[in-house]
């Protein structure tokens, strides 16, 4: 059940999202490659191709708690069983977006400079633990990482931006 609930949400939050970068003015279109195998070893759900002929690889984060915390969940063991490096060590995307749930806002984070601050700072954050459950309700195994405010990456990262979803 928590699964299906989780895998339903990060749809919610990927289908929010795209919609979002396709109405940007520089984003010429959006390639969906979140089902595709290759993009997925490298946590990566979007293309954006932009009119001024780049491009950027986007993954994305629907979180429901953070309007609640005012903490973004940084990944950095994805399965505490295996000790998996976190999709925040390995993700070749060059933004995150973290879709606000409950206020409908979206964090624009560059992955780059995001790391290289978090690095530079990731003893100083709590440990976060996020539990993932299997179909029957049992714990399979849970992600470790770092709480940061996401107003003090607002605040130091340059490119960090907060806007409405809508």
């Amino acid at each position: 059940m928590a699964f299906k609930r989780d895998k339903q949400m990060g749809d919610t939050g990927e289908a929010l999202a795209y919609e979002w970068l396709a109405a940007r003015e520089l984003v010429a279109c959006v390639e969906d490659v979140s089902k595709d195998p290759h993009y997925q070893k490298k946590d990566i759900d979007f293309i954006v191709n932009l009119t001024t002929g780049n491009q950027l690889k986007v993954d994305v984060k629907y979180d429901t708690r953070i309007d609640q915390t005012g903490h973004v969940f940084i990944e950095l063991i994805s399965n505490n069983t295996r000790w998996s490096p976190g999709n925040f060590l390995y993700s070749e995307a060059d933004l995150f977006l973290y879709i606000f749930a409950k206020s409908e806002q979206v964090l624009i984070l560059p992955l780059k400079e995001t790391r290289d601050y978090v690095y530079s700072r990731c003893e100083g954050y709590k440990i976060g633990r996020c539990p993932n459950y299997g179909y029957g309700g049992k714990l399979l195994y849970s992600s470790l990482g770092r709480l940061v405010r996401y107003k003090e990456l607002l605040e130091n990262i340059e490119s960090t931006a907060l806007v409405p979803l809508h």
